[in-house]
């Protein structure tokens, strides 16, 4: 395997650009796959939510939207790879997993063949703040978007910019404030952003497919 420690890999992006990595990773350990049994039933839930359009690919901007992760009995989790919504599907070459983070640093430590979905400290948001919490999604629906933050449902303030320090501080406060442990939360500051999270992928995506289903 390959240690990539300490290279400090990261890119630059536009305020609220989507599909653009925003953290610094702090060391990325290549492998050649994620084994099968971290991914498989991930893979299956992925297929499903890409099939209703809430992951996938922009081709006019070029850049991928929606990320969904479950988290490790072993400790962090595992979640979709960057730039992988165009695929239609993935094997253990799209998923990597996420072993430690800093929020205050902006930076993850992950073990894979690709480095994570630009979302990854706000799934980590979740998981940090309430140990029930076992699968994170985070969708594009610019309806559901839009008529959450009509609803008055739970939602970040505006001003809070997409992978800001600021967001994952108050994704961390709501999930940690949460009795119900399946819930959904809006993106104010993020157009079409919302965010499922569960204590299984199926709860969270559950939770994510009939409310969209119960307002169409």
């Amino acid at each position: 395997m390959e240690d990539d420690r300490g290279k400090g890999n990261s890119a630059a992006a536009p305020s609220g650009a989507e599909g653009v990595i925003k953290f610094t990773v702090g060391r990325h350990t290549r492998t050649d796959a994620v084994p099968d049994a971290e991914w498989a039933d991930l893979e299956s839930w992925r297929s499903r939510l890409r099939l209703r359009g809430l992951v996938g690919h922009d081709e006019a901007a070029g850049l991928g939207y929606g990320n969904v992760s479950v988290r490790r009995a072993a400790g962090g989790f595992v979640i979709t790879g960057t730039q992988t919504g165009r695929l239609e599907r993935l094997d253990g070459h799209g998923y990597v997993i996420v072993d430690a983070w800093d929020f205050a640093r902006n930076s993850v430590d992950c073990v894979g063949p690709v480095l994570p979905s630009s979302e990854a400290l706000s799934h980590a948001a979740f998981y940090a703040a309430n140990a029930a919490i076992g699968a994170v999604v985070h969708a594009h629906s610019p309806s559901l978007w839009r008529r959450m933050l009509d609803s008055g449902d739970p939602s970040t303030p505006a001003d809070v910019p997409y992978g800001s320090v600021a967001l994952y501080t108050r994704l961390g406060e709501m999930a940690r404030d949460r009795e119900a442990l399946v819930f959904l939360v809006v993106l104010a500051g993020h157009e079409d952003g919302v965010f499922a999270a569960g204590v299984s992928l199926a709860d969270a995506c559950g939770a994510l497919f009939a409310r969209i289903d119960r307002e169409d």
